[in-house]
């Protein structure tokens, strides 16, 4: 189960920071034969309104009164009014279209904040935001799971030491469109990378309708924005792979690692490409850094140990799980798993234990029940 994903609508390998090698080698080049270069439209149109929309726009301030207010608070203002009588949808829609349906993911929601600050003339930030994860579901071998970023609008010059260190003592508004008290803060990030982040999501569309030519074409116009996008990378890597090239694909890989050896979703699908080739010494070495990465997003590690159990790989699911747990202590789905993987590897003890633990951090009646049942199954 490769995991390709994009903020709101799939989550797949978020931007790894957290370790960086000092060898980077250099981006390769894309396959022309199987993938000749195609002519996309300017990544400014993703945030553009048209003329009626811009005027629009204007009108909601007027009837909301907010002429009178800094710029940065009607941009507030506005969104709020829209996110009322917005549907949230796993919709990719750029500015105009979700302006114009009133429907689309937060990432939509993001493209039109971004589009009110350049018609109004207001700097904006972004920052991801790791939610517990929200299996949307499985198509064409791709998980598709859910997370997004918020906007921060704020009054400042252009070169204000980015806004004073990000935003002690300037101006600002945090634009949350999915608040959730179980959510985590990840880094700021800039329009370049924002529109790199949507233009993961529209790749891995592409990849889920198995339209790869397009999903390459729709990476490389990210990648010229954020040419350190481990997503862009690793959507470059198993595009490449599905239509054949496992070499291209293995340098995709290379270079993704390059930049981060911290990137559990590359360096798990890096392990299906060697084990395709048959590179047993690749994938010990692999499953070693596997071992010692954490990823950047809260749940990467529960998503991979769900990967593992997939490849009944069930020694590597129990340590990814137990160094989940560690963390989020209360995230009963993954004693669940846990108990799954402990019974197949034949330790019904530690398999009745994490049922229990189960039990104990969960409220919902039908998971209650579940547990329970599973849990006097075993006890018989």
């Amino acid at each position: 189960m490769k995991q390709i994903g994009m903020i709101c609508l799939l989550v797949l390998c978020l931007i790894g920071c957290s370790s960086t090698p000092e060898n980077v080698v250099v981006q390769p080049k894309i396959n022309s034969q199987l993938f000749p270069s195609q002519s996309l439209a300017p990544a400014s149109e993703l945030f553009a309104l048209s003329d009626e929309q811009q005027k629009y726009i204007q009108q909601v301030i007027r009837e909301l009164e907010l002429q009178d207010q800094a710029a940065f608070l009607q941009i507030s203002g506005v969104i709020k009014f829209i996110s009322q009588r917005f549907n949230y949808i796993e919709r990719n829609n750029n500015a105009t279209e979700a302006l114009q349906q009133m429907q689309g993911n937060c990432m939509s929601m993001a493209l039109m904040t971004l589009s009110l600050a350049h018609q109004l003339n207001v700097k904006i930030r972004f920052q991801m935001i790791y939610n517990e994860p929200i299996l949307l579901g499985i198509e064409n071998n791709i998980a598709l799971i859910s997370n997004h970023v918020s906007s921060i609008v704020y009054n400042a010059p252009e070169y204000q030491h980015i806004a004073s260190n990000l935003f002690p003592g300037v101006d600002r508004v945090e634009i949350d469109f999915l608040p959730n008290n179980r959510q985590r803060r990840g880094r700021y990030i800039d329009t370049k990378q924002m529109l790199a982040l949507f233009y993961r999501n529209l790749a891995a569309d592409a990849l889920v309708a198995n339209n790869i030519p397009q999903a390459v074409a729709l990476s490389t116009q990210g990648l010229q924005l954020d040419e350190h996008s481990l997503p862009l990378i690793n959507i470059m890597a198993v595009a490449h792979k599905r239509a054949g090239d496992m070499n291209t694909a293995a340098d995709f890989y290379e270079y993704g690692i390059s930049l981060s050896d911290d990137s559990i979703n590359l360096i798990s699908n890096y392990i299906l490409l060697a084990t395709d080739r048959g590179d047993t010494e690749k994938v010990n070495q692999l499953k070693g850094m596997l071992s010692q990465a954490d990823g950047e997003g809260r749940f990467d590690l529960y998503i991979e140990a769900l990967d593992a159990i997939e490849r009944e790989d069930y020694l590597l699911a129990k340590q990814m799980l137990k160094r989940f747990i560690k963390q989020n202590s209360y995230f009963h789905q993954a004693y669940w798993k846990l108990a799954e993987v402990e019974y197949y590897l034949g330790d019904s003890y530690l398999a009745k234990r994490a049922l229990q633990q189960a039990l104990d951090f969960t409220l919902q009646q039908d998971k209650i029940d579940l547990y329970q049942a599973k849990l006097n199954w075993l006890n018989q």
